[in-house]
C-alpha cells in the first residue's frame, strides 16, 4: 500500500508586505502554494498511490476564495481520473462551520465531519484500512480529542489516526492538545498530524508524524519543504520526504571578519547565492556576522532595506535568487567588552524569568490575550532577551564609531 500524507496548504495566503515590484517574482510568490499543491498531484500520480491524507488547513482563511476552490476541485478530479481518493480534515484556519456555501468536491474526497469518524479504504494491494479523524468545527478545539479515537479493529489490517493539533502545554491549549503516549495507546500504525509547520517525526514504531506545509510562506518557515510518500508491506511501514515547494526562504550567514567594503560584502553575498540549489526559487535573507571591521557608513548602508532592494535577481530558467533582507552582527566580545557581562547575565536572568513577566508584564496585558500568550512563550522570551542584548551592541557600537 502507497499513500500521500500532508498537511497545511494554506491556499490563499496573502503575502503580505513583500517589498517586490517584478510582476513576474510576485505572481511566483502568490501562486506558490497552489502549485506546491499541485506537484503533490503530480508525484501521487505518479506513484500510483492508493489515497492522500490531508490533515487540516487547506485554506489560509475561514473565507475562502472562489479561486482557491475551484483549484482545489480542478486537482481532486485529476486524481479521481486516477482512481486516487483523498481524506481530508479541515483545522483551525478552515474549520467546517466556515464551509457552508463552498463547492462540493468530486465523490473521491471524503471530509471528515465535526465528531470522530471513521472511513474505511481498501488499497490495491488489497491492504484493509481505517482512518480515523475529525474536522474542527470552529476555530479553537480545547478539548482533547484523542479520547474519542476508537480502538484498532480486528478485521482492520492498517489504522491511520488523522489529527490537526498540538502537544499539551498545561495552559492555552487551544488546538486539540495530546500527548505522545496517548498517541501511543491507541495502538493505531501511523498518525498522519498537521498544524506544526516544521517538519517533526515524533516517533518512528509507529510513526507519528507533522509533514510541515508543502511551501514555506515566509523567512520564518525557511528550508526545504514538502510531505511524506508511506509505503507499508505487512505491517512495515516505511517513509520518505519529497519536496514539493516551488520557493524556498533561506537564511545565509556570512563571517565577516574579512569584510572592509561594499564590494566585498556583494562579493562574498553572491558566491554564497551560488552555491544554492537551482531547482526552486531561492528568497534570502543574510546575516553578515564579526563584522567589526566595516565602517559604521557601510553598515548603515547595509541595513538601509534599499541595499537587498538593489541586489538584482539572480535568474535561472525558470528560478530566481532574491535577496530581500540584509543584516549585520558585530562581536559582542569586542563590542560589549565595558560592560559588567556578568551583571547583564545576573539582571537578563532576573528581568526575563517566568516568575517576573507573570508579575509584572501579564497584569498589563490583561486585555490582548494573544499578547499574554506570546509573553508566555519561553521561544519569544528567549527571543526578545537575545534581541535587547543586541540592541545594546548596536548602541554602543554606534557611540564608539562617531
Amino acid at each position: 500500500m502507497k499513500f500521500i500524507h500532508t498537511a497545511d496548504l494554506h491556499l490563499d495566503t496573502p503575502f503580505r508586505g513583500l517589498q517586490i515590484e517584478n510582476k513576474e517574482i510576485l505572481n511566483k510568490i502568490k501562486n506558490s502554494t497552489f502549485n506546491a499543491f499541485k506537484n503533490i498531484v503530480d508525484i501521487a500520480i505518479k506513484q500510483e498511490v492508493d489515497f492522500i491524507i490531508i490533515a487540516g488547513d487547506l485554506y489560509d482563511s475561514d473565507v475562502q476564495s472562489v479561486t482557491a476552490q475551484l483549484f482545489l476541485n480542478d486537482q481532486f478530479l485529476r486524481l479521481k481520473e486516477k482512481n486516487i481518493t483523498v481524506y481530508v480534515i479541515f483545522g483551525n484556519h478552515d474549520f467546517s462551520n466556515s464551509q457552508i456555501g463552498n463547492f462540493e468536491f468530486p465523490d473521491n474526497v471524503f471530509i471528515f465531519p465535526a465528531e470522530v469518524k471513521s472511513f474505511y479504504h481498501t488499497a490495491k494491494d488489497g491492504t484493509r484500512v481505517e482512518l480515523v479523524g475529525f474536522s474542527y468545527p470552529d476555530r479553537w478545539v480545547n478539548e482533547n480529542k484523542v479520547e474519542q479515537y476508537p480502538k484498532p479493529h480486528s478485521d482492520i489490517d492498517y489504522t491511520i489516526g488523522i489529527l490537526h493539533g498540538a502537544l499539551k502545554t498545561g495552559h492555552d491549549d487551544n488546538y486539540a492538545p495530546f500527548s505522545k503516549d496517548e498517541l501511543l495507546e491507541k495502538g493505531y500504525d501511523y498518525w498522519a498530524l498537521g498544524h506544526i509547520h516544521e517538519r517533526q517525526i515524533l516517533n518512528e514504531d509507529p510513526y507519528i508524524v507533522y509533514p510541515g506545509n508543502p511551501q514555506g510562506r515566509s523567512i520564518k518557515e525557511d528550508g526545504s519543504k514538502g510531505f511524506y510518500l508511506v509505503e507499508t508491506n505487512n505491517k512495515e511501514t516505511e517513509i520518505n520526504f519529497l519536496p514539493s515547494d516551488v520557493i524556498e526562504w533561506d537564511k545565509v550567514i556570512i563571517d565577516g571578519r574579512s569584510l572592509v567594503s561594499m564590494s566585498d560584502v556583494q562579493r562574498e553575498i553572491d558566491l554564497n547565492l551560488n552555491e544554492l540549489s537551482k531547482t526552486v526559487s531561492h528568497f534570502v535573507s543574510v546575516m553578515i556576522k564579526n563584522a567589526n571591521n566595516l565602517p559604521l557608513t557601510v553598515v548603515k548602508s547595509i541595513e538601509d532595506d534599499s541595499f537587498a532592494g538593489g541586489i538584482a535577481p539572480k535568474k535561472f530558467e525558470d528560478n530566481y535568487n532574491i535577496v530581500f533582507k540584509v543584516s549585520v552582527q558585530i562581536t559582542k566580545s569586542d563590542v560589549f567588552s565595558e560592560l559588567d557581562q556578568s551583571f547583564w547575565n545576573r539582571s537578563a536572568d532576573k528581568i526575563f524569568s517566568s516568575e517576573n513577566l507573570e508579575k509584572e508584564v501579564l497584569p498589563l496585558l490583561k486585555n490582548y490575550r494573544f499578547l499574554q500568550e506570546l509573553v508566555r512563550n519561553p521561544e519569544f522570551t528567549s527571543t526578545l532577551q537575545n534581541e535587547t542584548f543586541e540592541l545594546i551592541n548596536e548602541r554602543k557600537s554606534e557611540n564608539d564609531q562617531l
